[in-house]
């Protein structure tokens, strides 16, 4: 098994550090040859009170009167700009953002300044934004929290949104799969991959909670289950005692040994915990190219989860003894 990251999230990073504004062009040439995307982008709109029709046309760094560059304006069928798009990963605000885009959307009608960003990013951002746009705007909220936020400027349509990457791809994506779009779904999933990884990669804000005794108990109760479950695999013979090890990484803490003749690595892996989910326990070869999930109970004692996380152990050599008797009578 490997982990499930599209070739856009791999080869992007390695040849450039602009993966904001290659988001935005990926985001731009999907809005202008699909209309599903364009059509899943006005309902979210309109899902916040803004009625912008359809829009037709759609340009990067798309600068204004006082020079600023939006990284994306969204113009109707007669060249009105209505809409303004920044996509932000991690960066920090200019100090055009927001009042420098607010100013530039019309006074008159329905027009949006969108905000897409990581959906971890959206508890501090918003904050920030409505704290800079008060400084120069009356703002009455609509909705401050999950994935769609929205305020209304000054009594007027005009609105400041703020959403995330997930919420508008996952719109766009279900929009072009239903009018059977696939060449729309294989771009939208290329950059949900990219969005995602750099999600994965992110620092995120540290909460208070965080930083009690609770975590780092944690971790030393997950170490310790490691070394008991390799040690009671070692004493059920299943395992190579004078091959194990300990094997920690920057990513993580296990022990190395062998089913057979196959060097294996089982631990606490951060990375695929943090990608994955499921559990912190992976079964992995050293090289790290194929792995299997070690699920760990909750609610329950250790001597519980010690045995449970003993029988998957144990399951997967089962499996690895068969197919290696299987190889053994093909090879005869």
């Amino acid at each position: 098994m490997t982990t499930n990251t599209t070739l856009f999230a791999q080869i992007l990073p390695i040849f450039t550090n602009q993966t904001e504004r290659a988001a935005t062009e990926a985001l731009r040439h999907i809005l202008q040859q699909s209309e599903a995307a364009r059509n899943a982008l006005e309902r979210m709109l309109l899902d916040t009170g803004v009625e912008v029709g359809s829009l037709a046309r759609f340009l990067t760094e798309a600068s204004g009167e006082e020079g600023e560059r939006v990284d994306l304006g969204c113009y109707d069928e007669h060249g009105m700009e209505l809409v303004l798009i920044e996509a932000k990963f991690w960066a920090g605000l200019t100090d055009n953002q927001p009042n420098t885009y607010l100013a530039r959307l019309p006074e008159e009608g329905h027009s949006a300044l969108l905000f897409v960003a990581p959906a971890q990013r959206m508890e501090t951002l918003w904050p920030e934004l409505c704290g800079r746009a008060e400084a120069n705007h009356t703002l009455t909220t609509i909705s401050e929290s999950g994935d769609l936020r929205c305020a209304a400027i000054d009594g007027s349509e005009r609105k400041m949104i703020a959403t995330s990457w997930r919420a508008l791809l996952e719109r766009m994506e279900a929009q072009a799969s239903t009018a059977g779009e696939g060449a729309a779904v294989r771009d939208i999933e290329q950059l949900r991959g990219l969005t995602e990884q750099m999600d994965s990669d992110a620092f995120l804000p540290v909460h208070s909670d965080e930083l009690g005794q609770q975590f780092p108990r944690r971790v030393l109760n997950l170490v310790g289950l490691v070394n008991d479950a390799t040690e009671r695999i070692i004493a059920n013979g299943w395992a190579d005692a004078s091959r194990s090890r300990v094997a920690s990484r920057w990513h993580g803490y296990g022990r190395n040994f062998r089913f057979h003749d196959i060097a294996l690595w089982f631990g606490i892996d951060f990375e695929l915990w943090a990608l994955h989910g499921q559990t912190p326990l992976w079964l992995q070869t050293p090289d790290g190219t194929s792995f299997e999930p070690i699920h760990v109970p909750t609610g329950v004692e250790h001597s519980e989860v010690l045995e449970s996380v003993v029988e998957q152990l144990g399951i997967i050599r089962q499996q690895l003894n068969e197919e290696h008797d299987e190889n053994d009578q093909s090879s005869t």
